[in-house]
């Protein structure tokens, strides 16, 4: 089998998702991007040509998505889909135990209330089909209901 490559139009891409990585991160300085993750020059001119660009390879893809501090995506990155950077969990992780019990606590309440609400729903559907048809109230037309009034002799 040959070598594969990458279509010059995805490599164009990548190349400026790595840009973006690399205004965010390195105040749009590559030779700052390129000390940080000690690249060579060569490589790193070659991910960032302007006509050909070549993606970088799957150690250098591997170190980027490990990154704790960037939390680089490599679905963003590679496929452009969802978002460049992986979310940050600390703020999912700090909830204490006993506030998501409470949380707990409360849906299952709501739950219970729904289920009472749909009986109660359900036992008046079933009164209202019930009703014999000279008992319902009677059709409007125009918005107002039709009434017979007696006349009053005088």
């Amino acid at each position: 089998m040959a070598k594969q490559t990458v279509d010059d139009a995805d490599a164009v891409k990548i190349r400026d998702r790595l840009l973006r990585v690399v205004k965010d991160h390195y105040d749009d300085v590559i030779a700052k991007f390129e000390r940080r993750w000690r690249i060579g020059h060569g490589t790193v001119r070659a991910w960032f040509h302007r006509n050909k660009p070549t993606p970088p390879g799957v150690p250098y893809l591997l170190r980027f998505g490990r990154d704790v501090k960037i939390r680089l995506s490599l679905d963003g990155l590679l496929l452009g889909v969802g978002p460049l950077y992986r979310p940050r969990l600390t703020s999912v992780l700090s909830v204490r135990p006993r506030e998501v019990r409470r949380m707990a606590e409360t849906i299952v309440d709501q739950r219970y209330a729904i289920r009472g609400l749909e009986r109660r729903l359900a036992r008046t559907e079933k009164k209202l089909q019930s009703l014999s048809p000279s008992a319902r109230k009677p059709r409007q037309r125009g918005g107002i209901a039709k009434t017979t009034h007696k006349r009053r002799s005088t």
